[in-house]
């Protein structure tokens, strides 16, 4: 079952954000794990939690007695290093792990971003609360006399909608994952001028590749400056770059992650903790007070990752392993070049493959599992192979069920590959680099194949090929169990509304994630499927032009 959750108190102070949606499975786990008392949720999940030990309070059902309590602020006696928060990230080990983090760091951070960027501004909450970003989105904007703007997720994954927004508000600084900054810029393209008090686009979660959509949209919007913040969640955010506003046509494709923030120190150290001239990449390692307290109940993981600085004359000064390759430019930039193990970046939530991995394995019909991270169309997808034990009757669909009821939707496998058995190396370990493609398959979905028959349904399917990357799309297909997710989701409408030239809400897609329900949808709106089905034929009739067909016709009707 799935469920969501506004939060969690944890005993001792500290809150766990948990507002995103997680199978129960997960959500018990971490609750247990950071040895919650309160559960923070809404009236409706109230059942989901009744009968345990965890006191339940919903934001909505116990209004009147929450109002009823004393309303006098408490007397504080917080320290700086006492936990603020927990948050969950991915495990190596197939539990995901909490981390501490105290109060030091993110006061550091909040008194550097007052002090460098933008304050008493219009600033929008993009992130939901299981993200860490939406910390410095709320307490920045908080703490400077700015305005928060929050968001429902309809809008958050919607460029249509999230743009919309930006110009009723007139939001001055936004934070966005670069998925959604490569979007947004793609929709928001030649309507610049309309978003005339947008002064500060941060973006954070991943490495931020600069695209065309991204440069003309920042060559339009002469006023605004684009700002690439890097930080584990181990730290928050350590480092940030912003690019010249004056000279966009010279930005890099990978932008750097820039410089330090207040009372941070950044190394690049080789494995004996040698520091390495400039331009040469090595690991890159976080000091200062930027560091969170460690791994929630695991001491030594936490002595793993947070070590003693052999750089440092103070007593008890650690430096985080980022596990990131990293090196200075000549200007005293960091630029990042990859990761130095398999952990990667799923739309900039930060995943470890073997925690899928166990998971998956915990199948009683699993001999092994791998799972790899391809680029596929130059996004990070996950690729899981699995052999059975002792059966072949193991299916794609068996394990994609399991998977959904343990995993996160962004921890999900973009394509699960059963085999009969894995290649080897001369060591009889698993050759990572033999596995093969991952080829689409229906047997890892269980919907009966109806083929596309009219204009528009050959149209929409056609798109959601192109966007899915899976040839043979039958109308009755659903869109998630095709392998899409709620970004891909959003590109799909953006490719939608392109082409018909129609305002589309993404709630439809969510309602009936169909190519026969979201022609419905689209007919509801334009008042008949004829509408659909005219324009869909024209569009047929274009595609079949040749150029010199095309151009004829073009110059025709001008």
């Amino acid at each position: 079952m799935v469920i969501g959750v506004l939060g969690v108190l944890k005993a001792g102070g500290g809150y766990l954000p948990l507002d995103s949606v997680y199978p129960r499975e997960r959500l018990t786990y971490m609750a247990e794990d950071a040895n919650a008392r309160v559960i923070l949720t809404e009236e409706q999940y109230r059942s989901e939690w009744a009968g345990g030990e965890l006191r339940v309070v919903t934001m909505d059902g116990d209004w009147n007695e929450i109002a009823a309590r004393d309303s006098s602020n408490p007397v504080n006696e917080t320290d700086p290093d006492n936990i603020a928060y927990v948050i969950y990230t991915s495990g190596s080990t197939g539990r995901p792990k909490g981390i501490a983090m105290p109060h030091r760091p993110l006061v550091n951070l909040l008194e550097w971003h007052n002090a460098s960027l933008s304050t008493e501004a219009r600033t929008l909450q993009f992130a939901p609360l299981s993200f860490d970003a939406s910390f410095h989105e709320i307490f920045s904007a908080w703490t400077s006399g700015g305005t928060l703007y929050p968001i429902p997720n309809a809008v958050r994954f919607d460029t249509i909608m999230l743009g919309s927004l930006l110009v009723e508000e007139r939001i001055q600084k936004i934070t966005l994952p670069v998925v959604m900054l490569q979007q947004l810029a793609e929709e928001a393209w030649g309507k610049a001028q309309s978003l005339a008090d947008l002064v500060v686009v941060i973006t954070t979660g991943e490495q931020l590749l600069i695209t065309a959509p991204i440069l003309n949209l920042f060559q339009s919007m002469s006023w605004s400056s684009l700002h690439n913040h890097y930080g584990p969640s181990e730290t928050h955010v350590v480092t940030s770059f912003v690019l010249p506003r004056e000279a966009v046509q010279d930005w890099p494709s990978y932008s750097p992650i820039g410089k330090p923030i207040w009372n941070t120190s950044m190394y690049i150290l080789d494995q004996n903790f040698c520091v390495m001239p400039f331009g040469i990449p090595a690991e890159l390692y976080i000091g200062g007070d930027s560091l969170a307290r460690g791994y929630l109940g695991r001491p030594s993981l936490t002595a793993e990752r947070f070590t003693p600085n052999p750089l440092s004359l103070s007593a008890g000064e650690r430096l985080y392993r980022t596990g990131d390759l990293a090196r200075y430019l000549d200007g005293g930039d960091l630029e990042l070049l990859g990761r130095m193990d398999h952990q990667t970046k799923i739309r900039g939530f930060r995943v470890e493959p073997g925690e899928i991995e166990a998971v998956i394995a915990e199948h009683p019909a699993v001999k092994a599992a791998v799972v790899l991270v391809r680029d596929i169309q130059g996004e990070n997808r996950l690729i899981a192979y699995v052999t059975p034990e002792n059966t072949n009757n193991l299916t794609a669909a068996d394990l994609n069920q399991f998977a959904k009821q343990r995993l996160p939707e962004y921890m999900l496998p973009w394509r699960i590959v059963v085999m009969d058995e894995m290649p080897l190396n001369q060591n009889g370990k698993i050759d990572r680099k033999r596995l093969p493609d991952a080829e689409w398959s229906r047997e890892a979905i269980e919907d009966l194949y109806l083929a596309p028959a009219t204009a528009a349904e050959k149209v929409v399917a056609g798109i959601w090929s192109r966007v899915l990357d899976v040839e043979e799309i039958g109308i009755r297909d659903n869109f998630f169990r095709l392998g899409g997710h709620s970004m891909m989701a959003t590109r799909l409408m953006f490719r939608i509304r392109e082409a018909f030239g129609i305002e589309i809400p993404l709630r439809v897609l969510f309602a009936e994630p169909t190519v026969e329900g979201l022609i419905n949808g689209m007919a509801k709106i334009w008042g008949g499927r004829e509408t659909v089905e005219e324009v869909a034929s024209a569009l047929l009739e274009v595609d079949q032009l040749s150029e010199d067909e095309l151009s004829m016709l073009m110059a025709e009707n001008q």
